[in-house]
């Protein structure tokens, strides 16, 4: 019986020690999500900005449009992480609406989307944190029922 109770408080501190390094690890993924730089263009005939990610093709084929000089990019103040792309020599007024809305829409779609890493972020944590103490415990259970069966009656 003594063997049950000492390998119960390895298993405990094991577990405690798991899960506190676990979560060093992954603290600064929750804390501070990685949100990747976005860009805002309006097509032809729709009302509504479309947000796009860095690292699409549309990104890419507007910063090329740029380059020819068909494209403005304008940089938002305070949202360093959302540029503007705008038809060149559009007036000054349509584009300081444009920015305004894009200033709400860059709030709104940071927002979510830290919202929606972070969660992941922390799933993704109490998984690894629980898979290792969770297999530990079910391997020492199998154990001790499997030691318990060479016992003396």
């Amino acid at each position: 019986m003594a063997w049950r109770k000492g390998f119960f408080r390895v298993w405990v501190v094991v577990s405690l020690v798991w899960v506190i390094f676990v979560a060093l690890i992954t603290y600064e993924d929750i804390a501070n999500p990685y949100f990747g730089n976005r860009g805002v263009y309006y097509k032809k005939g729709v009302p509504d900005p479309v947000v796009i990610e860095e690292y699409s093709t549309t990104y890419r084929d507007l910063e090329r449009g740029k380059e020819s000089g068909q494209i403005q990019i304008i940089e938002i103040e305070g949202y360093p992480d959302f540029r503007l792309f705008v038809r060149a020599g559009l007036a000054t007024d349509e584009i300081s609406r444009r920015v305004d809305e894009v200033v709400a829409l860059a709030k709104q779609v940071r927002a979510t989307a830290i919202a929606e890493k972070r969660t992941s972020a922390i799933l993704s944590a109490l998984g690894a944190a629980l898979a290792l103490p969770g297999t530990l415990f079910a391997a020492g259970l199998a154990i001790g029922w499997a030691l318990a069966g060479f016992r003396r009656t």
